[in-house]
């Protein structure tokens, strides 16, 4: 008696062959063949030449009307492997109405080992998906025994999309990978049952729209009774990509209140794609006025506080044109903000760089002046508590405005050396408090266009002895923006004699 295979694999197929033999000296009649399949093994199947079969429980019979003298057809009986890890038994005896001098070799049995098999599944996934061109794609391999048996020696295939995908890494714990031509290999000697720690693949997408085929499969060593769930396939598309840039810039900053203001836009496409049907949305700060707005190659409009450049497509790595906006400033003093943002109907990676923002100064322009001048100089020190006119010193302050626009909160700060002794600054409509940490401030709330202030008047007692002389430094400003900051200081030396 022959069993095949062996060993043979749980719920796999398990065959025996059994031979009988007469040895004469007479035909044997009404030869029957009884075999006792192991337990749990599945009756397939039970044929031979001559031979009639029937099947009841784990018992197979098989006759034959007469057995001649010699070496009888083989009978093949089919079954399913028993669920179970170790050795099975099949037994087979035979029997005839003729007696038989010898009864000893009238029985057989035959043992098989039997393994139980591990069912290895595996799932496939990618993300991002879909994906764009040109990006970073990871398809994770997750492999689980299902057991009963743990498995050996496995193996992954995945077999990476064609056209133009870059391999950039494969990964997992106790998994060994390598790339060969677009297959990733990727093996470990053993997995109990359960799950195995997954495998990561990453790869570059190509720089073009499409669909992706990844196809991924398991084995091992081990018998797997369930090879349908072993292998994985996944299409993943691809769509275009255009990481499209805007900045933005501006001038004059800052702006004189009422006059014309331009901003310039630029628009770059860093790829991997051509860009199609690209929108610059500019919206214009509160206040202003659109004046016009055009490019080479945008076609733009204006609605209220928004201006809408378009273009059909922008290529890949290039630049867009300048789109040149001008509007006139609000009539008010503030920081006005001018927000562009671009967009297109092709997919952006990256919309952290699209949009551009600029604040320009909206301001009252006026050009401020002052001069300084002193009385006497020479002039003569004093050790008396109080000067008369040959030891005190007179410093004018005149300050005008030559506009264009009137000033607001005008100021003038004069720097005062640290010996002698100042008295407070005067002047019509300036407030002048006494003067602290070595200057004098004076204030007043505006100064019209063309108009010069009121002089401020500050005395200062030379001290004994003299022999040296003090610089003396007057500087105005104010709220409004100075178109001509040459003539916004002045400076006087004056000698104090010996």
């Amino acid at each position: 008696m022959i069993d095949a295979p062996d060993p043979a694999t749980t719920g796999g197929a398990l065959s025996y062959t059994v031979t009988a033999s007469n040895a004469g000296p007479s035909q044997a009649a009404d030869a029957s063949i009884t075999s006792i399949l192991p337990a749990g093994a599945v009756f397939q199947s039970a044929t031979g030449i001559n031979w009639t079969c029937d099947a009841i429980g784990q018992q197979v019979t098989c006759t034959t009307p007469a057995m001649a003298i010699g070496a009888a057809p083989a009978i093949t009986i089919v079954t399913a492997a028993p669920a179970v890890d170790g050795t099975v038994t099949e037994t087979s005896s035979i029997t005839s109405a003729t007696a038989d001098p010898s009864s000893a070799n009238n029985a057989a049995s035959q043992t098989t080992v039997v393994n139980a098999p591990s069912d290895l599944a595996l799932a496939l996934s990618a993300s991002p998906s879909p994906v764009p061109a040109h990006a970073t794609l990871r398809y994770t391999i997750g492999v689980t025994n299902l057991g009963p048996r743990d498995a050996t020696n496995l193996v992954v295939t995945d077999r990476l999309p064609d056209g133009n995908v870059l391999f950039v890494g494969a990964t997992g714990i106790g998994w060994t990978c390598a790339l060969a031509g677009q297959i990733v290999t990727c093996t470990r000697p053993l997995l109990l049952v359960g799950a195995a720690p997954s495998i990561t693949i990453q790869v570059t997408t190509p720089a073009a729209s499409g669909a992706l085929i990844d196809q991924a499969t398991v084995t091992a060593t081990t018998a797997d009774l369930d090879l349908a769930n072993n292998t994985a396939s996944l299409t993943t598309d691809v769509f275009d990509s255009a990481d499209l840039s805007i900045a933005a810039s501006e001038g004059p900053d800052p702006v004189r209140i009422g006059t014309d203001l331009s901003y310039t836009l630029s628009v770059a496409n860093d790829g991997p794609t051509a860009a199609t049907s690209v929108s610059v949305v500019d919206t214009l700060p509160a206040g202003t006025t659109f004046v016009s707005a055009g490019g080479s190659g945008w076609s733009c409009t204006s609605l209220g506080q928004q201006v809408l450049c378009t273009m059909a497509s922008l290529g890949v790595a290039s630049s867009a044109p300048a789109i040149a906006i001008v509007a006139t400033a609000p009539g008010t003093a503030g920081n006005i903000t001018n927000l562009a943002t671009v967009s297109s109907a092709t997919s952006d990676p990256d919309a952290a760089n699209n949009t551009a923002t600029t604040v320009t100064l909206a301001n009252a322009f006026a050009d401020l002046s002052v001069a300084l001048t002193d009385s006497p100089d020479p002039v003569q020190g004093t050790t008396q508590l109080f000067c008369n006119n040959s030891d005190c010193v007179l410093y004018t302050i005149d300050v005008s405005n030559a506009g264009p626009d009137p000033a607001t909160q005008v100021e003038v700060v004069t720097q005062l050396p640290g010996n002698g002794s100042f008295y407070n600054g005067v002047g019509d409509g300036w407030v002048c408090p006494a003067p602290s940490s070595g200057k004098l401030t004076c204030t007043r709330s505006g100064l019209a266009l063309g108009e010069a202030a009121p002089t401020i008047f500050l005395t200062w007692k030379a001290p004994s002895p003299g022999g040296f002389s003090i610089v003396v430094t007057s500087t105005v400003s104010g709220s409004s923006t100075d178109p001509d900051a040459a003539d916004n200081t002045a400076t006087e030396d004056t000698t104090v004699r010996p």
